[in-house]
């Protein structure tokens, strides 16, 4: 069986690609890259996954209500706070909340950081030309490598504009998953919530040997964390559809809420994070998505 897990692989794919350097500014990724890093201590975002995964034999469905945080602020990232509760079945399971240390590559803490300048180049959006420069990363983590190229505009939001990612084994002989996030148009129309704001139109597309997953959101620079919808769909590697999940904003804050923790773990008077009852969610399917 696999797991229900909501898919947040459009959150770590999406580092580094909302908030770049403005004109004048010195290039290199640091704090005003990361979606979070952006940010101010307090700043956060609550979400909904809703995710489905067909099985032989039957549909297996999970709502996910997430609650993160931003903890704290140092030289080299960020710490997040992530709070969740998962309705299965009709059951509600509180987890335990996770902090997470992550540099502003999207790097978990500890691991090492190669970066190497490989001079200018170019993307095409919506058939405009944009000159870019490129950067070269290297990621090495305990069983894997991961070479990321980053073509970023010093001058065109939201600066970073494409992320090409290969991971390999170690020693660089077997390719484990190829990665492209790429900004497919700007200042288009989506609902934030109450208001409708300009936001960026983004496609990640992730392949390995289990097949691909292909995610469409809109993102913004003013929401922590910068997704503010997406949806994502999970094939084999015979092409059949076997996962698929959405991820909706529910809401959002720039400082710390009421009753919220605070650095080093301090509470301010008041109740803790309790998420709202979830209601009945029927989830859609596409004829063209069916099986």
């Amino acid at each position: 069986m696999r797991s229900l897990a909501p898919y947040n692989l459009m959150a770590l794919l999406l580092v580094g690609l909302l908030q770049g350097p403005g004109p004048g500014q010195e290039t290199g990724i640091s704090r005003r890259h990361h979606p979070w890093g952006c940010h101010e201590v307090g700043a956060w975002t609550r979400v909904r996954v809703v995710a489905q995964t067909f099985e032989e034999n039957e549909t297996l469905t999970s709502i996910t209500e997430m609650k993160t945080t931003l903890k704290g602020l140092s030289d080299d990232g960020v710490t997040l706070l992530v709070e969740s509760v998962v309705e299965v079945g009709g059951k509600q399971l509180q987890n335990e909340p996770k902090t997470v240390k992550q540099g502003w590559h999207g790097e978990l803490a500890g691991q090492d950081v190669k970066v190497t300048h490989l001079g200018s180049g170019e993307v095409v959006i919506r058939n405009r030309r944009v000159p870019c420069k490129i950067q070269q990363l290297v990621v090495v983590g305990p069983a894997d490598k991961t070479t990321t190229k980053i073509y970023y505009s010093d001058t065109m939001e939201p600066f970073i504009l494409k992320r090409e990612s290969v991971t390999t084994d170690l020693e660089g002989n077997a390719q484990l998953g190829v990665t492209t996030v790429e900004v497919m148009d700007v200042d288009v129309p989506c609902r934030i919530l109450a208001s409708i704001r300009n936001t960026f139109h983004v496609k990640a597309v992730h392949t390995s040997g289990e097949g691909t997953t292909t995610t469409i959101a809109f993102t913004s620079t003013r929401v922590p964390g910068g997704v503010i919808r997406h949806d994502s769909k999970q094939l084999d590697k015979e092409g059949r559809l076997i996962a698929q999940s959405s991820l909706e904003l529910l809401d959002y804050g720039l400082e710390a809420e009421e009753g919220t923790a605070l650095p080093l773990g301090l509470r301010r008077p008041g109740p803790p994070f309790r998420p709202h009852r979830l209601p009945p969610y029927r989830l859609r399917v596409p004829p063209h998505m069916r099986r």
